[in-house]
């Protein structure tokens, strides 16, 4: 089976990129002031900042793909891998 190789789709002006990508930048002033606050809840908010700004780095890693193909993948790993942090 012969795939056929694209350029490239990452689309940094793609609304779904650009929400994204201002999430994960958001998440990064509470994680400061919380820290502030509080340090004994620190690993909680590691991982909140974790998991805020791992959707953006998952976007744009699936974005980047090199056929549409991998990409649909790519966007099937990044929903399961959600709903499980959902679920748990």
């Amino acid at each position: 089976c012969r795939m056929k190789v694209l350029e490239p789709l990452v689309n940094y002006s793609s609304i779904l990129y650009q929400k994204a990508f201002g999430f994960s930048i958001r998440i990064v002033k509470p994680y400061k002031y919380f820290l502030q606050k509080d340090k004994s809840f620190e690993p909680l908010y590691k991982q909140l900042l974790c998991s805020g700004t791992s959707i953006g780095a998952n976007v744009s890693e699936a974005q980047s793909a090199p056929t549409k193909k991998i990409l649909l993948i790519n966007f099937q790993s990044l929903l399961k891998n959600q709903e499980k942090r959902n679920i748990g």
